[in-house]
């Protein structure tokens, strides 16, 4: 439905909502888990994102919108103080904007490498398409010029090549994004794992200090 172009623009824009999305939620646990100005350095970074994209988007067709327009300029005034004095509440102005400028590098760098990571959803929708083109010139290309042979081959290889290639497309469906989710999506969530520590054998020795007692 989409041509290569396109399908490339799809993948990083829902690479971009994730991400942008994960961010969200970051700022929302550290808001509930201390208080909002914890939150005032991703809020600041959510927002700058997100309208430095609109502008680009909206840019040729809102003139207000024009990309490092002055509107743009306010804007990533006003989040960059947030970014830059505000990371880390109750240190030195000194140490936070310090710290900004490392988190600026750090966010610049992830962030490219993390959108870019969805370009293998556009790369598996385009070898799916080509390896069913693949499939289909093999099927009437390598059939004999016999009748009913070649109806005969011509079905084989369609059914066998492009049930593979559906079974891997379906496989790749499942796998990719969930390896995305647990990677891009969580680190940007600033998701941590937990878990209560393995000791199978602690009621058992309890239960014979008790008994011996």
């Amino acid at each position: 439905m989409l041509d290569s172009q396109k399908l490339f623009r799809l993948a990083l824009m829902v690479g971009a909502v994730q991400i942008l999305f994960g961010m969200a939620i970051k700022a929302f646990n550290l808001a509930k888990q201390n208080n909002w100005w914890y939150a005032v350095s991703t809020i600041g970074w959510f927002i700058f994102i997100s309208f430095t994209a609109a502008c680009y988007a909206l840019g040729g067709i809102v003139p207000e919108l024009k990309p490092w327009g002055h509107l743009h300029l306010i804007v990533a005034a006003v989040t960059g103080i947030a970014i830059f004095f505000f990371n880390s509440p109750g240190k030195n102005p000194f140490l936070n904007f310090g710290l900004g400028i490392w988190d600026s590098y750090n966010m610049a760098t992830g962030l490219l490498g993390d959108v870019l990571s969805y370009i293998r959803l556009f790369a598996l929708s385009l070898s799916g398409a080509i390896l069913g083109g693949v499939y289909n010139s093999l099927a009437f290309g390598m059939a004999p010029d016999i009748i009913i042979v070649k109806q005969i081959v011509i079905v084989l290889i369609l059914v066998v090549g492009h049930s593979i290639n559906l079974f891997m497309g379906g496989l790749g469906a499942l796998v990719h994004p969930m390896r995305l989710t647990f990677v891009e999506f969580y680190k940007n969530a600033n998701f941590t794992g937990g878990g209560t520590l393995y000791n199978p054998f602690k009621k058992t020795i309890n239960l014979l200090n008790v008994k011996l007692l």
